[in-house]
C-alpha cells in the first residue's frame, strides 16, 4: 500500500475503503492519510481507524477529526490520541472528547491537555477527569458535580500551584489523602485560609512534613482546634518556631499529650505555659 500515490487514495469510493485490509491501513503513509476525505473516513470501521499509525494519525486535518464519529473516537488506542496535534483536540465536539477511552486520556500529555476547551474538559465524565496529567484553573472552574474525581496522588504531583490555588473547598474535599500526600510546600503555600480550614481531618493528617513549609502563620491560625488536633505529633514537630508560635492559646490546648511530644522542647518553650496537661 506504500506504493499508492494520494490521488490513488483520493479516487478510491467509500466501499473500496472500507474494503481495505487493517493491515493496508496500517500501512498507509501520512500523505495517504491525508488524502482521506471526510466521507471516506466516516465510513471506515473502528478496527480500521485503530490501525492507522499513531504517526500518521497527525496527518489528518481538524475537519477530518470532526468527521468521526464516537464509535471512530472509542477506538483510538493510547499512541494514537499521543499523537493528535493539540489543534485537533481542541476541534472536536464534547461527544467526541465523551467518547475518548480512558486509556487514551492518559496518554494525552501536558501540553496536549491545556489546548482543551474548558467546555470539553467540563463534557468529560470522571473517569476520564481521574485519567488527566494536569488541569488549567480554566479548565477546572468548569468542572462541576457528579463528575469529579477522586484525584489520587499520580495526578496531583503533576498539577501546578496554581490549580490547586483555583480549587474550591468541594473540589480540595475530594483529593484523596494519597494526593494530599503528594503536595510540596509550593502547593500549599498555593492554598489560602479557607481552603486549608476546609480539608479534612484526614487530609490534614496526610500534609507531608516537607510540605509544612508552605504553612504560613495566618493558617496555621485560622485552623480550628479539631483541625490541629489532626496534625500527627510528626507534623507537629516539623513546624517551625515562627509556626508553632502562631498557634492560638485554644488551639495549644486541643492539643493531646502525644501531639505535645512530638514538639522539641525548644520549640515548646514559647507556649510550654499554655498547654494544659494531659
Amino acid at each position: 500500500m506504500r506504493a499508492l500515490e494520494t490521488a490513488d487514495i483520493a479516487a478510491l469510493s467509500v466501499s473500496q475503503v472500507q474494503a481495505l485490509g487493517t493491515a493496508s491501513i496500517a500501512a498507509l503513509p501520512d500523505a495517504a492519510i491525508a488524502a482521506l476525505s471526510t466521507a471516506q473516513l466516516a465510513a471506515m470501521s473502528t478496527a480500521q481507524v485503530r490501525a492507522i499509525a499513531a504517526d500518521a494519525i497527525d496527518a489528518l486535518t481538524t475537519a477530518a477529526m470532526r468527521a468521526l464519529g464516537t464509535a471512530q473516537i472509542a477506538a483510538l488506542g493510547s499512541a494514537q490520541a499521543a499523537a493528535l496535534e493539540t489543534v485537533d483536540l481542541a476541534a472536536l465536539t464534547t461527544a467526541q472528547i465523551r467518547a475518548l477511552g480512558t486509556a487514551a486520556v492518559d496518554a494525552l500529555s501536558s501540553a496536549q491537555i491545556p489546548a482543551l476547551d474548558p467546555t470539553q474538559v467540563a463534557a468529560m465524565t470522571s473517569a476520564q477527569l481521574g485519567r488527566l496529567d494536569t488541569i488549567t484553573a480554566g479548565q477546572l472552574a468548569r468542572c462541576r458535580r457528579p463528575r469529579w474525581p477522586r484525584w489520587g496522588q499520580p495526578m496531583a504531583r503533576r498539577w501546578a500551584p496554581p490549580t490547586f490555588a483555583a480549587m474550591s473547598t468541594a473540589q480540595l474535599r475530594l483529593l484523596s489523602t494519597g494526593a494530599i500526600s503528594g503536595l510540596d510546600s509550593a502547593d500549599i503555600l498555593a492554598l489560602n485560609s479557607a481552603q486549608l480550614a476546609a480539608l479534612s481531618s484526614a487530609q490534614l493528617g496526610a500534609i507531608a512534613t516537607a510540605a509544612l513549609a508552605g504553612l504560613e502563620s495566618a493558617d496555621l491560625a485560622a485552623l480550628g482546634t479539631a483541625r490541629i488536633g489532626a496534625l500527627t505529633s510528626v507534623q507537629l514537630g516539623a513546624l517551625s518556631a515562627d509556626q508553632l508560635n502562631a498557634l492560638g492559646t485554644g488551639q495549644i490546648r486541643a492539643l493531646s499529650a502525644q501531639q505535645l511530644d512530638g514538639i522539641s522542647s525548644a520549640g515548646l518553650g514559647p507556649w510550654a505555659a499554655s498547654a494544659s496537661p494531659h
